[in-house]
């Protein structure tokens, strides 16, 4: 965990080629990563697919060590306590169907989610510079999220295992061991890193419920099942440790109370942001619900379109001003002139234009040439002139 921001640069200066295939052949889409078939797909698959896997990937990675960290560290502060005999806290089958099964839910994530429409995109490619900048896949990402897991960690840990281990009871009045204490930080953590996916998670359909609801269902059924008589066939240790849980007031208690607490700087975080301070592509999300139209979107005429200036609303204009790293210059296209198309169309007309002029010095007359060819024509009308006259 300490040595992957080393692998940062890997990582970030990877490169993708684009085969494009045309009249040259099919060298270049054979030898690529993506091939398209028309030069104008480009703009499709870079503004918004890939803005899209951009966030989709770095949220993956990201939040496979925070909810890895969030329940490790409760074992690593377990082995501090038990000055490290090697004694887990929890059962190891739990553990190792941790990933697969209950916080699989970033899988789903990391297919479908969508931070913005594909309307918002096409009517302002400049969000796509939040990938060029490395905003959501760099060094400070990955601290936040693994303080944070580390600050989960803690939390969990104390609450359950310090403040009130000892003080739960069972309703026949025996003291709950150290297996159903294990039982019951293994299960809150379960629910506090879905609960923070689904914080994170921008795009809802009906797969993300199922996998979000699923993943936290699945536990308990497996809980209920490796700990009954038919368990046993998997693991002696987790005997009707689970359903001891289940009868203790005092876990539903944490389980709710934790839940919430560990993930409520983050919703405050974001509520304020939200309501406060909202940034460009909030606002825009808010202007796309209301049914305005974009600043920058293509003019939907049935005549001929023609390159249209138009004026951006103020609002937009002035939280556009207000961050760093996105330059609103006012106005915008309808015929999209800040995509990579019309840009790369832009330059080689300039190029055109200049090879031009060099060409043009180059075939300018000689004055001094010109000037003895005005002198000739002179001459010869002035004796045209005098043969007239003397014939008369």
């Amino acid at each position: 965990l300490f040595l992957f921001p080393l692998l940062f640069p890997l990582l970030l200066h990877q490169k993708k080629g684009i085969g494009i295939s045309g009249k040259e052949g099919m060298q270049a889409c054979q030898n690529s990563d993506y091939s398209i078939s028309q030069f104008r797909f480009l703009r499709r698959l870079m503004l918004i697919h890939g803005r899209w896997n951009y966030r989709r990937i770095s949220l993956l990675v990201v939040y496979s060590f925070y909810k890895n960290i969030t329940l490790v560290i409760t074992q690593f502060l377990f082995g501090l306590q038990s000055e490290f005999t090697g004694q887990t806290i929890f059962d190891g089958l739990a553990g190792n169907t941790y990933n697969v099964f209950y916080t699989s839910g970033i899988l789903v994530t990391a297919i479908f989610d969508q931070d913005v429409s594909q309307r918002i995109l096409n009517a302002q490619p400049e969000l796509y510079r939040s990938g060029v900048r490395n905003e959501k896949f760099n060094s400070k990402v990955f601290w936040k999220w693994w303080i944070e897991g580390l600050i989960n960690s803690g939390i969990l840990y104390l609450m359950i295992v310090y403040l009130s281990a000892e003080q739960i009871t069972h309703q026949n009045g025996y003291m709950l061991g150290m297996d159903v204490t294990g039982m019951t930080v293994f299960t809150t953590a379960v629910v506090i890193v879905n609960v923070r996916l689904a914080i994170a998670n921008n795009y809802w359909n009906w797969i993300n419920w199922l996998f979000f609801w699923g993943s936290i269902f699945l536990w308990f059924v497996f809980g209920l099942f490796y700990s009954s008589d038919a368990g046993t066939v998997l693991t002696y240790t987790a005997y009707w440790i689970f359903m001891v849980m289940l009868e203790t007031a005092h876990f539903w208690l944490l389980l709710f109370f934790l839940a919430i607490t560990c993930n409520l700087a983050i919703w405050i975080k974001m509520g304020a942001q939200r309501f406060e301070k909202p940034s460009w592509k909030q606002q825009l999300k808010i202007s796309e619900s209301r049914g305005e139209k974009l600043p920058g979107e293509q003019s939907q005429s049935s005549g001929p379109q023609q390159i249209q200036r138009v004026r951006s609303s103020p609002l937009l204009i002035d939280v556009a001003h207000q961050n760093k790293h996105i330059h609103h210059s006012g106005y915008v296209d309808q015929e999209n002139k800040s995509s990579l198309p019309f840009a790369l169309g832009r330059v080689r007309h300039v190029a055109k234009k200049g090879l031009q002029a060099v060409a043009g010095l180059r075939k300018r007359p000689d004055p001094s040439a010109s000037h003895r060819n005005d002198q000739n024509k002179k001459a010869e009308v002035e004796l045209s002139v005098q043969n007239t006259s003397s014939n008369k």
